[in-house]
C-alpha cells in the first residue's frame, strides 16, 4: 500500500472515531438529563403521594378521636350531670349554713326551716319561744293604747344586722368594708338562692347613712 493511501485510511479512521465519540457523548448527556428529569419527576410524585397519605391518615385519626370522644361523652354524661348536681347541692348547703350562723337564728326552728325559706319553698315559721313573745306582745297591745308602727329597719336593728354593737363607733370606711364583706356572701350572683338578705343589708346601710348624715 502506498503511503498516500495509508494516510487517507488513517485519517478516515480518526474522523470516524471522533464522530462516534461525539455521538456517544451526546447520547450519554441526553440519557443523563433524561434520568435526572425522571428522578425529579419520581421524587415529586413520591412527595405528592406521601402528602396525600399523611392527609388520609390524619383524617382517619381525627375521625376516630371524634368518634371515641363522642362515645365517652355519651357514656359519662349521666355521671357528669350527677356530680355537677351533687357539687352544686354541697356548695349551696355550706353557703346556706354559713348564712344561717350569721343571721338571727331565733327566727327559724332549725337550719332546715331556714334552708326552705331561702329556697322559697315556704315562709319562715317562728318557734315556740317566739310564739310566746308574740302572744304576750298582743296582750300588751290590747291593754296599752295603740302606738305608731315602728319602721321595719330601725337604726339599732340595722347595726345588729351588720354586726356592729349598738354603742360602737365606726367610720364610713368601716361601714363600706362591712357592706362589701356581707353582700359578697349573700348576693344572688354569688350563689345565694334568694335576694332577701341582700335587700335587708342594703336597707340597713341606707338607714345607718341617713341616721349619721352620710352621703
Amino acid at each position: 500500500m502506498s503511503p498516500k493511501f495509508k494516510f487517507s485510511y488513517e485519517l478516515c479512521g480518526f474522523i470516524a472515531f471522533c464522530i462516534i465519540f461525539i455521538v456517544v457523548a451526546n447520547v450519554g448527556e441526553f440519557l443523563l438529563e433524561t434520568a435526572k428529569t425522571a428522578g425529579q419527576w419520581l421524587i415529586e410524585k413520591a412527595e405528592d403521594l406521601a402528602e396525600w397519605l399523611s392527609y388520609v391518615v390524619i383524617t382517619i385519626i381525627n375521625s376516630l378521636v371524634s368518634l371515641i370522644a363522642a362515645m365517652l361523652l355519651a357514656f359519662f354524661r349521666p355521671f357528669i350531670i350527677f356530680f355537677s348536681w351533687l357539687f352544686n347541692g354541697i356548695f349551696e348547703f355550706f353557703k346556706l349554713l354559713e348564712l344561717y350562723w350569721k343571721t338571727d337564728q331565733q327566727e327559724f326552728k332549725s337550719f332546715w326551716a331556714f334552708r326552705r325559706y331561702m329556697r322559697g319553698e315556704e315562709d319562715p315559721k317562728p318557734n315556740d319561744q317566739q310564739n310566746q313573745k308574740q302572744n304576750q306582745q298582743q296582750q300588751n297591745n290590747q291593754q296599752a293604747p295603740p302606738k305608731k308602727d315602728k319602721p321595719k329597719n330601725t337604726y339599732h336593728e340595722a347595726l345588729t344586722l351588720l354586726g356592729f354593737p349598738v354603742d360602737s363607733s365606726f367610720t364610713k370606711t368601716d361601714l363600706k368594708k362591712r357592706y362589701r364583706e356581707l353582700i359578697s356572701r349573700v348576693h344572688p350572683d354569688k350563689g345565694c338562692p334568694t335576694s332577701t338578705l341582700a335587700q335587708q343589708i342594703n336597707d340597713a346601710v341606707t338607714t345607718i347613712k341617713q341616721r349619721r348624715n352620710w352621703t
